[in-house]
């Protein structure tokens, strides 16, 4: 576990990735692309939530990054909400309005203002 932890820069590199917000630039033609890990980060950052959740000395190293907290609370839980919501829905089904009151879109720029304040 400590060499997971503190010898991997695991966090270190999820921190640095959701800062960067996931796009790369090419310098010679200006364009911009999603890189393609950024799903993984995230399935790895939501891990190490679970394990901290079982694991007191994960819990430990976690909180001790006050980076972390912050990209757990804002970025990453709102990222989670964006991706449990339904692509399309069924015409069949009634709406299930939601307990947030917040549409998809509300929850984009909120996303967005907070990877600019990060």
């Amino acid at each position: 576990m400590n060499h997971f932890l503190y010898q991997t820069s695991l966090v270190k590199k999820i921190l640095d990735t959701a800062r960067d917000g996931g796009i790369h630039t090419f310098m010679g033609t200006g364009q911009r692309v999603n890189r393609g890990f950024m799903a993984f980060m995230r399935k790895l950052a939501n891990k190490l939530n679970d394990l901290s959740k079982k694991n007191e000395e994960v819990l430990n190293f976690l909180e001790s990054i006050p980076e972390w907290t912050e990209f757990n609370s804002n970025i990453l839980s709102v990222i989670n909400l964006l991706e449990s919501k339904p692509l399309a829905s069924d015409p069949r089904k009634k709406e299930v309005p939601t307990s947030s009151g917040d549409d998809y879109f509300d929850l984009i720029y909120k996303l967005k203002d907070v990877k600019t304040r990060v």
